[in-house]
């Protein structure tokens, strides 16, 4: 297994201003800097691929795209194996072993398998730390920022990734990519939870990217807690 680590993540004026870094992989955080928590928590597990952010002796590293979906392709061209475990470098708390409980929850069958993570079990662990989530029927659920991910399969998908990435902040681009019931269904879902379940959500993305999606439920805060703004690198306890 290869793994592609994203760290050309830049951060926020105010973000910058107060860390004195240009790369979010480059924050520190109890002695470490991010990338290297993100480098820790993966060793031994395959051959790192390095996507961005400060240039590092020793490591596999190709450059950043200007936009996240151009990053993602550099990575993935740098893949020499069949699956790949993708990783954002902006993880303070997250450990190996949460990683390998993320692995052993995949299922073998999915070209794309994706952690959520119940938003109560993150608000318990990291108080204070905001995050995005979406109510289903089963729960509320943040998302994770790891992945296990089919690499020929992410390849042919990937003009589909570019599409859906280029039309996600138009409201009727992207209706005309979801389709209408998907995207019914989602604006229901935020008055009426029982409208929209995991199943559903995964049959839907995978529609649009022409894949077999998972969504695995995982009990491991530390993999969704990212920082991407100044506001959360403050909340972080000494």
């Amino acid at each position: 297994m290869d793994i592609v680590i994203l760290a050309g993540g830049r951060c926020s004026e105010e973000l910058r201003e107060m860390s004195g870094k240009d790369f979010r992989s480059e924050l520190e955080f109890r002695g470490k800097s991010m990338v290297q928590i993100a480098l820790d928590a993966v060793a031994g597990m395959g051959r790192a691929v390095l996507v961005g952010g400060p240039k590092l002796e020793g490591l596999n590293q190709v450059p950043a795209g200007e936009k996240f979906i151009d990053s993602l392709r550099n990575g993935l061209g740098a893949v020499t194996a069949p699956t790949y475990l993708q990783v954002t470098a902006d993880l303070p708390f997250l450990d190996q072993e949460s990683i390998q409980k993320f692995l052993s929850l995949c299922k073998p069958g999915a070209a794309v398998n994706y952690p959520i993570v119940e938003t109560r079990l993150c608000e318990a662990s990291y108080p204070g730390m905001k995050r995005t989530s979406i109510t289903l029927r089963e729960g509320k659920f943040t998302g994770g920022n790891i992945a296990l991910l089919d690499t020929e399969a992410m390849r042919r998908a990937l003009p589909l990734l570019e599409d859906a990435y280029q039309k996600r902040k138009s409201p009727t681009k992207l209706a005309k990519l979801v389709g209408p019931g998907v995207l019914g269904r989602f604006l229901m879902s935020r008055l009426i939870p029982s409208t929209l379940n995991l199943t559903y959500l995964e049959k839907a993305v995978g529609r649009i990217i022409g894949l077999n999606v998972s969504a695995i439920v995982t009990p491991c805060p530390d993999i969704a807690a990212d920082i991407d703004t100044a506001e959360q690198y403050r909340s972080l306890p000494n």
